[in-house]
């Protein structure tokens, strides 16, 4: 008896909780977005209008960038001369990448005049 009278509780108490009544939750995560570039130890954050990191010219030299995000992203790489990015020679003009998450990237600028970096959403 207690327990078929447990059972019809439960029962109604779920039966009312559907009637009529839509029940959500939601979280809303912040966007997470960074360019760290090791060998300056510097971390550079997004504009919060535009959610774009600003434009980074680096000079002559090798340099670590690393892009963390919790979403996808783009980064933008305007090269003038003879630059490598993990190893790989970029054609002179602009090169897109996309991802998402976290990227560690090489990049060399071997002759010519800095490159222009650049992160996104």
């Amino acid at each position: 008896m207690r327990a078929r009278l447990i059972l019809a509780l439960a029962l109604i108490g779920l039966l009312g909780f559907g009637l009529g009544q839509e029940h959500r939750v939601s979280t809303q995560v912040p966007v997470v977005l960074r360019l760290a570039v090791l060998e300056l130890n510097l971390t550079l954050t997004p504009d919060p209008e535009t959610m774009a990191i600003p434009a980074l010219e680096l000079p002559l030299g090798h340099y670590t960038l690393k892009v963390v995000a919790n979403t996808r992203w783009t980064l933008w790489l305007k090269v003038q001369g003879e630059v490598l990015l993990n190893g790989e020679p970029l054609a002179p003009g602009l090169t897109l990448l996309q991802d998402r998450g976290v990227q560690t990237l090489r990049l060399s600028v071997l002759s010519g005049g800095p490159v222009r970096v650049q992160v996104g959403h």
